[in-house]
């Protein structure tokens, strides 16, 4: 938690009081709503600690292993972009995109998690980001 500037406290295995750190130099030691609700956030009981995954026409979700997830995940997004990748627009002026996939994120999420996200789904070749009708 240290990119949103709050100074989170443990005490054996929880944590129970979280505070902004006065040192940080965007918040200066307040703690924005985000920030405010994370003791709340981290002791939910609906908190999702572990990949979990519900099959086409089930309504029961599984535990499954993190790579189990990875793998799967990585399997959908190789598929749709290799059915959906275009190299060359009708111009023939080549442009490597695919734009069949898009990616959600939270606004609410630190700049460097926005960095990397924008940093992963380029490299993928997802170009439709902030607005998919300018693409």
């Amino acid at each position: 938690m240290y990119s949103l500037g709050d100074g989170a406290k443990n005490v054996k295995e929880g944590i129970f009081h979280i505070k902004g750190d006065p040192d940080h130099p965007v918040n200066c030691g307040a703690l924005y709503p985000k920030g405010a609700g994370l003791v709340d956030f981290i002791h939910s009981e609906s908190r999702l600690q572990y990949p979990e995954y519900r099959a086409a026409g089930s309504d029961k979700w599984q535990r499954i292993s993190c790579d189990d997830a990875f793998t799967y995940i990585a399997k959908l997004i190789k598929e749709d972009c290799n059915a959906n990748f275009v190299t060359a627009n009708k111009q023939g002026v080549t442009v490597n995109r695919w734009l069949s996939t898009r990616m959600l994120c939270a606004s609410g999420a630190s700049n460097e998690t926005g960095f990397l996200t924008q940093k992963f789904i380029r490299a993928l070749g997802m170009l439709a980001i902030d607005n998919p009708a300018r693409v």
